[in-house]
């Protein structure tokens, strides 16, 4: 956390005054100004793993990982499951959404690709397919960090500063000087 490195004086999460904040608090977008981003992040990942041919189920259940993580919803998609898909859904679950977001991926990702792309004749490694969807995952990740720190350090976090001391300045001066001050002030 940001207190923890001396960056503030307290554990608070900037964006939404939660008591204690912490790294999975800023990645899952539960602030209310992150629900946007959050989508728009989850978005991003959705086009990226069309794109790049993921697996179909595996692209589903993914989305769905990520979403249920963000908002629960108990019931796995009904879709009818490989085995492979199910480890990995089992797998993924235990590892954890949070942590997949942190680069932890279950094992069965690259495995799912492989077969995917061999039942398409594609001569593409799912391995650096798996280190592909790592670095978009990490972006899911940068982009909650990125706009935590914009609320902090950037402009909104400066005009919140000036509105607050617009109001210190307003109020002293409806207070007037102080009783026993020296003429001079």
């Amino acid at each position: 956390t940001l207190e923890k490195w001396g960056y503030t004086d307290t554990s608070q999460c900037p964006r939404c005054g939660q008591a204690q904040e912490d790294a999975i608090h800023h990645i899952n977008g539960t602030c209310s100004p992150d629900k946007t981003r959050w989508m728009n992040s989850v978005h991003m990942l959705e086009k990226w793993l069309q794109k790049e041919k993921c697996q179909p189920i595996l692209r589903q259940m993914i989305l769905y990982g990520l979403c249920q993580w963000y908002q629960p919803d108990p019931a796995l998609p009904a879709v009818p499951l490989s085995p492979m898909a199910l480890s990995f859904w089992i797998d993924q679950e235990a590892i954890g959404w949070p942590m997949m977001v942190m680069g932890f991926v279950s094992k069965w990702v690259d495995k799912l690709q492989s077969a995917h792309f061999k039942a398409l004749r594609s001569r593409r490694s799912s391995q650096r397919w798996t280190a592909s969807i790592n670095q978009q995952l990490g972006n899911v990740a940068w982009d909650q960090w990125e706009h935590q720190n914009e609320m902090l350090h950037g402009t909104n976090a400066i005009q919140c500063f000036a509105d607050d001391l617009d109001k210190s300045v307003s109020t002293v001066w409806e207070l007037g000087p102080p009783q026993n001050c020296p003429p001079h002030c």
